[in-house]
């Protein structure tokens, strides 16, 4: 699994932070919980702004953990919670 586009974005709807990884030539789409990053992050804000610099301060991390979920389960969307951290 590799993470070769460095974007992300806040889903306040999915209450998520989304990425993409890339497997050969398929595309995976990952999302990462707003508690599992409050959690890493020491409590971090709610906010778009402050949780998408929780997901930038522990992305090796959670590109990490990505790549070990989708070892797993072989879907093309992995949504990630506080449980997978």
């Amino acid at each position: 699994m590799n993470f070769p586009n460095p974007t992300r974005y806040f889903d306040g709807y999915k209450r998520c932070v989304a990425f993409q990884g890339h497997d050969a030539a398929r595309e995976i789409s990952f999302e990462v919980d707003v508690e599992a990053l409050r959690v890493m992050s020491g409590g971090a804000g709610t906010g778009e702004t402050a949780l998408l610099a929780a997901f930038d301060a522990h992305r090796e991390r959670i590109e990490k953990v990505a790549g070990k979920a989708w070892s797993r389960k072989k879907l093309s969307y992995i949504r990630l919670s506080e449980a997978d951290f």
